[in-house]
């Protein structure tokens, strides 16, 4: 059964070693035909022995340092993290032509960067800035396409934007209601740009249908 999934939850107080040890019995099930590691991991953890650890055949997300490098090569075979490549799928089934003024709201190993290398794939003239950046504005209202992926609930409104500004939402989070947000005021917003991807319901959606598609494909 493809579907099929297994979570295995361990204590945050876990060591590293733990942790690859259970990967490496994924490794060698081979029932099991993608590993995927939910992040940010507790702070004792090394994260680069546990990317290292992850079989490049079983990596979902691509953060095995094999898949990254195929990837920053050009090479969109194989794996690569879902949520950027849901993006760009979803701009291209509308018809979009990436090939313009791209801003990534982030600089990630699993968003930011990966997003960055597809774009360029698609002759995107692509800028990468982040919850720090202090020209934040000047760069959104330049941008033909703007991705953000912050994980600042709500905090972008329309000044930050023209009326030509299309933006793909990134970001899940609880707004104050207890409700599914992004990073945009999407109220403030929605009657202002050209588009942009509604959280839930966006890219999201999207999403979890190719993780499926990876898992059957892999």
């Amino acid at each position: 059964d493809v579907y099929k999934r297994q979570v295995h939850k361990l204590p945050e107080e876990a060591k590293t070693e733990e942790i690859i040890d259970l990967i490496r019995k994924l490794n060698a099930d081979s029932k099991v035909k993608g590993i995927l590691i939910f992040r940010p991991l507790p702070k004792n953890i090394d994260e680069k022995l546990i990317e290292l650890a992850i079989d490049p055949k079983k990596d979902l997300d691509c953060i095995n340092p094999i898949n990254k490098a195929k990837l920053y090569d050009g090479d969109v075979s194989g794996f690569m993290p879902l949520s950027p490549k849901a993006a760009i799928e979803l701009l291209e089934y509308y018809g979009y032509d990436l090939s313009k003024n791209a801003l990534i709201i982030n600089r990630s190993q699993v968003v930011g960067r990966p997003l960055a290398m597809l774009l360029l794939n698609r002759n995107a003239t692509v800028t990468i800035a982040h919850s720090k950046t202090k020209n934040l504005i000047e760069l959104t209202k330049k941008a033909d396409y703007i991705f953000t992926a912050m994980g600042s609930k709500k905090s972008l409104d329309k000044s930050y934007f023209t009326k030509d500004s299309i933006i793909i939402d990134l970001t899940i989070g609880i707004d104050e209601n207890g409700k599914l947000c992004g990073d945009l005021n999407q109220e403030d917003i929605k009657e202002f740009v050209k588009a942009y991807t509604p959280v839930p319901g966006g890219v999201g959606s999207l999403t979890n249908l190719l993780l499926i598609e990876a898992m059957i494909n892999g």
